[in-house]
């Protein structure tokens, strides 16, 4: 009884381990402008600028909505992150706003430009 325990929790561990493992490791972006959809694409990494800090984004991060600064949303595309780069800062792409919402849901970052 006690090794069929033991083996069901192994088991478990085991199956728990690789579904996470095999979760997502990229976010889809989306940069709503008022007209039309400025940015769209799979990244590994977002910052964007509130009023109290910079959040950063990394896949499975919990769902999120909140209000944006004007101040510069950086990224890392995930083209780029694949070729094992060293810096964050040296290869991400910046997008400069006035403020706006962003959302965070099921890994996909949407940021709705003010």
């Amino acid at each position: 009884m006690v090794r069929n325990h033991l083996f069901l929790c192994l088991l478990l561990s085991i199956v728990m381990f690789v579904s996470f493992y095999l979760c997502a490791q990229y976010m889809l972006l989306r940069i709503v402008g008022p007209e039309w959809e400025m940015y769209r694409g799979d990244v590994e990494k977002v910052v964007v600028p509130t009023a109290q800090w910079r959040y950063a984004f990394l896949p499975r991060h919990e769902n999120l909505v909140t209000p944006l600064i004007a101040g510069d949303v950086a990224f890392l595309p995930v083209h780029i992150a694949d070729s094992s780069l060293d810096s964050f800062r040296d290869y991400t792409q910046t997008m400069m706003i006035d403020g706006g919402l962003c959302t965070v849901e099921d890994d996909i970052v949407t940021i709705v430009l003010a």
